[in-house]
C-alpha cells in the first residue's frame, strides 16, 4: 500500500492501515532502546505517537509535509524526551 493510500485509509479507520502502522515500530524501539528506554516504555510512547498521528490526520487543517515514518519517529523523539524529562 502506499503512503498516500495509506493516509487515507488511516483517516477512514480502516482497520488494515492501523495494522500496517506497526511496521514502522521495531526501528523506532531499537532508537529508543539505545537511549535507555525500557521495552514497556517504546510501547507506550509508541502507541501515543500512534494517537497524536491518528488525530492529526483527521484535523482538515493539518498537513503531512513529511513520510508517515518521519512524522512517528519524530513524535516518538519528542514524547520519550518529556517522558524523561518528567522522571
Amino acid at each position: 500500500m502506499k503512503e498516500t493510500q495509506l493516509i487515507e485509509k488511516l483517516k477512514e479507520n480502516n482497520e488494515q492501515a492501523f495494522k500496517l502502522l506497526y511496521k514502522y515500530f521495531p526501528k523506532i524501539r531499537s532508537y529508543l532502546l539505545k537511549f535507555g528506554a525500557s521495552k514497556q516504555e517504546t510501547e507506550d510512547v509508541y502507541h501515543e505517537a500512534l494517537y497524536v498521528l491518528i488525530n492529526k490526520l483527521k484535523d482538515p487543517d493539518f498537513v503531512l509535509t513529511s513520510s508517515v515514518n518521519t512524522f512517528l519517529f519524530s513524535i516518538c523523539k519528542y514524547k520519550y524526551t518529556r517522558l524523561n524529562r518528567n522522571k
